[in-house]
């Protein structure tokens, strides 16, 4: 018995995958509140108040913003973006948080609605659809955006686990790199392309992919990406990859961990990197 609950513990402790690049709150707001509207639509509460169409849908619309509400209050508190530490018992615990504060909103207002409606009935089958309704909303929403990361030019096998995600975007249709800050290891300028140099996975299995992109374009919009660093005028480095600097006379280069890859160094930037790998010196 204390096995099993210990097996469960380990499971629900686990760092959960909640990306910010892929949870992007308005989005997933706008998605509960339309699902959550079809489903009341299509799947009414039993023993509702009989009401017209016009006050059945009104009523439902209501309901839906409830709904969206609840789940805004809950990832205000919750914070499941900011959270370095987001667990599967975190996220349980936002869903199942949602849930109850939704139905409630809802019993409430009915409640104040139609004083003399509520039945033990309508209460019961409202808890029972609200938790039907979380959990086909909750894989739904999961699901499209597990898909969306599928569905671009990443590779299948990188690992899902790492909450920084890096998203580099082209100029050209569909020109989208989505993967994790540590599996980057350099973007190089190539006239009007960026030539991107990825980890496939941990066996430093390296990669490329050209997008129609400046470079100049690509380092503002990572600009908040502390570890990539524009070391050189065609060359931006993760110095999470970099393993030493190399110097003759003048010129420097840096050499990456991953492949031995020997990038240039402008001359005025070399200090810099020099400083950042051995800060104590």
């Amino acid at each position: 018995m204390n096995k099993n609950l210990s097996k469960l513990y380990a499971k629900v402790a686990k760092r959960h995958y909640r990306p910010s690049k892929l949870f992007k709150r308005r989005r997933v707001i706008t998605s509960v509140f339309v699902l959550s509207l079809i489903l009341l639509l299509l799947f009414p509460v039993k023993n509702f108040p009989k009401t017209t169409q016009f006050q059945f849908v009104t009523l439902n619309i209501f309901y839906s913003f409830l709904i969206t509400s609840s789940l805004i209050i809950n990832i205000i508190i919750l914070k499941p973006i900011s959270s370095e530490n987001w667990t599967y018992f975190k996220e349980i615990i936002l869903v199942c948080s949602t849930t109850i504060v939704s139905v409630i909103l809802i019993l409430g207002s009915t409640r104040i609605i139609f004083p003399d409606h509520i039945s033990k009935g309508f209460v019961i089958d409202a808890f029972t659809i609200g938790i039907v309704f979380s959990f086909f909303i909750y894989t739904t929403l999961s699901f499209f955006t597990l898909l969306r990361y599928v569905l671009n030019n990443t590779p299948l096998n990188i690992e899902l686990s790492d909450t920084q995600l890096v998203e580099i975007i082209g100029k050209n249709k569909n020109e989208t790199l989505l993967i994790p800050i540590k599996n980057l290891l350099y973007i190089k300028s190539e006239g009007h392309y960026i030539n991107i140099f990825y980890l496939l996975s941990e066996n430093h299995d390296v990669k490329s992919i050209l997008f129609r992109e400046n470079i100049s374009n690509i380092q503002q919009k990572l600009h908040s990406y502390e570890m990539l660093y524009r070391c050189h005028k065609s060359y931006l480095i993760n110095m999470l990859h970099v393993k030493y600097i190399n110097s003759y006379g003048s010129k420097s280069h840096v050499v990456l961990k991953a492949n031995n890859s020997r990038i240039p160094v402008s001359s005025n930037k070399a200090k810099y990197l020099i400083q950042y790998l051995n800060p104590k010196s």
